[in-house]
């Protein structure tokens, strides 16, 4: 879609002062479309608010406009209005020449990649030039009423700017020469709106990737044999598990009181990973709460729910997750569905760690480990 109106745009720059038709199509009862005036003019731009909004004005009394560049095109009458005077530019000083360069760097450098070194540009954005350009052409415009919002270069990276580096709107409004918080937290809106359309469907889920493609690229040859009881018959392998990611407080209380986490005493969101034997990420899912509600089991048990016929289709019987013993309670729907399962083995309640084992769970001794088998 956004190739076709390209090939079709017939954007023109406009100054203040430059004389300029308006599309206002107005329709009367009664007469043919063909004989009514879709154009009212000529009007005057007064300013220039960006490359694509600009303010006009009929008259010196009348009230001014904010319009689309779409919606306007050059007045080429013998008698342009001469009412609009443009005021001369500020005396040129020892520092114009600076001020030029720095201004010319706020409004533009962000619109080409090309201009930071690869340096640079990794600094801002957690990928690099080619990867940057890659994900721009997943940049499709966004349905607004009956209008569209598109993407532009300086909104991705903002985005990434953002994921990167975790800094406020406020923060990003400066550094991007946004005209306000508003508009940053609405270019970063437009861009992850627009990446979900697309973007993620084609590159994260079950629906990116077949099962073959799967095993055949992703499974490891250790994990066939360390799991899979008959390695000759290759199955579908896939680590899950739920992490944590910091988050500042929600000024709403319910989302304040859902998003605290007792076991970690902060506020954090959970989002569920399935991840490859060689670390490629299958699919995401959530974020969820950090809320007792939410448990690793209780995630699973929806993500199954919500999606069964899905995963039946991509999953075959014998296929195998790798879960530890959060998802203990998840186990007979796992058996239902056919999946097998790998989990630690349960400790007896009766059973203490010895004093030199620390809290971690990762330096708990590999001898004292034993592996349930699904079946």
């Amino acid at each position: 879609m956004k190739q076709r109106l390209d090939t079709t745009s017939t954007e023109t720059a406009f100054e203040p002062g430059d004389a300029v038709w308006l599309y206002a199509p107005k329709r009367t009862k009664g007469r043919s479309p063909k004989l009514q005036r879709n154009w009212e003019g000529p009007y005057t731009i007064i300013k220039k608010i960006n490359d694509l909004v600009y303010h006009i004005q009929l008259s010196p009394r009348s009230k001014p406009k904010v319009v689309h560049l779409e919606r306007l095109t050059r007045y080429t009458g013998h008698d342009p209005p001469k009412w609009f005077v443009v005021e001369d530019p500020p005396p040129r000083t020892e520092d114009s020449g600076f001020r030029e360069q720095v201004n010319y760097v706020a409004n533009h450098k962000y619109d080409d990649e090309t201009a930071f070194t690869d340096e640079e540009f990794q600094t801002i954005s957690p990928i690099n030039k080619e990867q940057f350009n890659e994900l721009y052409t997943y940049c499709d415009p966004i349905i607004v009423g009956n209008g569209h919002r598109y993407v532009h270069k300086k909104d991705l990276l903002c985005f990434l700017c953002k994921m990167r580096q975790g800094v406020s709107d406020e923060f990003l409004k400066v550094i991007f020469n946004y005209s306000s918080r508003q508009s940053a937290s609405l270019a970063i809106a437009t861009v992850r709106q627009s990446l979900t359309l697309r973007c993620s469907p084609e590159n994260i889920g079950f629906g990116a990737i077949t099962r073959q493609e799967y095993i055949a690229n992703h499974v490891t040859e250790f994990a066939t044999h360390l799991y899979n009881e008959i390695p000759q018959e290759p199955k579908a392998i896939i680590y899950n598990d739920c992490t944590y990611l910091d988050i500042e407080k929600s000024s709403c209380f319910d989302v304040l009181r859902r998003s605290y986490c007792v076991h970690k005493g902060r506020h954090l969101l959970k989002p569920a990973i399935f991840v490859a034997p060689n670390g490629y990420i299958l699919d995401i899912q959530g974020p969820y709460f950090s809320n007792a509600a939410n448990n690793d089991a209780n995630i699973l048990a929806n993500r199954l729910g919500q999606d069964e016929d899905v995963m039946r289709e991509w999953l075959q019987e014998g296929d195998i997750f790798i879960l530890d013993r959060g998802y203990r309670d998840v186990i007979p729907l796992l058996d239902r569905l056919g999946i097998n399962y790998r989990m630690p083995s349960l400790l007896d309640r009766e059973l203490q760690k010895p004093p030199e084992i620390h809290a971690s769970r990762l330096e708990y001794p590999l001898n004292n480990v034993s592996y349930n088998h699904s079946k």
